[in-house]
């Protein structure tokens, strides 16, 4: 019986685990944060709040306490050093990303005799996560669009005596491509470039505006993968389905 953060986090790996066939092979730390028990999929149990209290909890569970996980001793030694320090550095499970951890079989049994229903759908994003277009001034019929004074390329005055080209406005230019949303990622996430959100797909925590990112400040997550809407493996910009599942990509 589910009584605290811990065990509806446990629960929830489990059954998520199961679900995608990994519950007896071992798995990354990386599965965990963001395939298997993601924030927001953990804060829909409705006892995690905040990311913060999500980042601990995982650490808590990784670092084997109740015997729920099975790990490498220097990844466990250093979590729980770290959760018994003043300060946790909530940012060193990125660390141990690629370290390989294993589910307790007695305890996933204990999981899977009890109840099992549980919401397994990958997370939607947020409302603030969601980009939209915006709406481009129609110019009236006969006149061209006027793009910014920045993006307006030089025009070189045409020879006496030959007639001057029509200009031909690209179906996509640079001025454009500004006012119109870029393809993002199940996550809110650019599927290519720089992230174009002010909060983390993954921790929700405000992202800095001047200055190019490629990590988030707060979770340490790469902010630059597109992701399977269903499996959230990683994706090619180009791809226009996922490998690993069959799901079109958005």
């Amino acid at each position: 019986m589910t009584t605290d953060a811990l065990d509806a986090l446990f629960r929830r790996l489990v059954l998520a685990a199961q679900q995608a066939g990994a519950l007896s092979r071992p798995i990354e730390v990386g599965e965990v944060l963001d395939q298997f028990v993601p924030y927001r999929a953990a804060r829909r149990d409705g006892l995690l709040d905040t990311n913060d209290d999500y980042l601990h909890c995982v650490m808590q569970l990784l670092a084997g306490e109740r015997g729920y996980i099975f790990a490498d001793d220097l990844l466990q030694d250093d979590l729980k050093a770290e959760l018994s320090a003043l300060n946790p550095d909530l940012s060193a499970l990125t660390t141990y990303r690629t370290a390989k951890v294993r589910i307790a079989s007695a305890e996933a049994q204990r999981v899977l005799a009890g109840d099992t229903a549980i919401d397994l759908r990958p997370p939607t994003p947020a409302a603030t996560d969601i980009v939209r277009p915006v709406a481009i001034p129609t110019a009236p019929r006969g006149v061209s669009p006027v793009a910014p004074a920045a993006a307006t390329p030089t025009v070189e005055p045409a020879p006496v005596g030959v007639a001057t080209p029509r200009p031909v406005t690209p179906p996509e230019t640079s001025a454009l491509r500004e006012h119109v949303a870029p393809l993002v990622s199940p996550l809110g996430v650019p599927a290519v470039g720089e992230p174009d959100t002010h909060e983390c797909p993954y921790c929700s925590q405000s992202l800095p505006t001047d200055r190019s990112l490629k990590y988030c400040p707060h979770c340490g997550l790469n902010l630059r993968i597109r992701r399977c809407p269903g499996c959230s493996a990683e994706m090619e910009a180009e791809w226009k389905f996922c490998v690993t599942c069959g799901r079109s990509a958005p």
